[in-house]
């Protein structure tokens, strides 16, 4: 059986995922501009790891709203927010 063309230095990777977070995709390829739901994927990796490795690093990642309220953002996989985060 003859499978897909093999592209060098890539790898294929098949995503199942539920209808609700497919039309999020969706929706965020066209938010965004994208020229593809694999961009998206792609790019969103990207951001992860850098965030990931950050925390992982000891810095807090945080969310600032326009009234300059902060809230610290806590990542699944992550090292747990700095202690002074914590209030200790």
């Amino acid at each position: 059986m003859k499978g897909p063309p093999k592209t060098p230095g890539k790898v294929r990777l098949t995503l199942d995922l539920s209808p609700e977070l497919a039309a999020r995709l969706a929706n965020l390829t066209a938010e965004v501009g994208s020229t593809s739901k694999a961009q998206v994927v792609r790019e969103a990796l990207l951001l992860y790891d850098y965030m990931v490795q950050r925390s992982r690093a000891g810095d807090a990642l945080l969310s600032r709203t326009h009234e300059g309220v902060e809230t610290a953002l806590v990542l699944l996989g992550s090292a747990p927010p700095p202690a002074t985060l914590l209030g200790d």
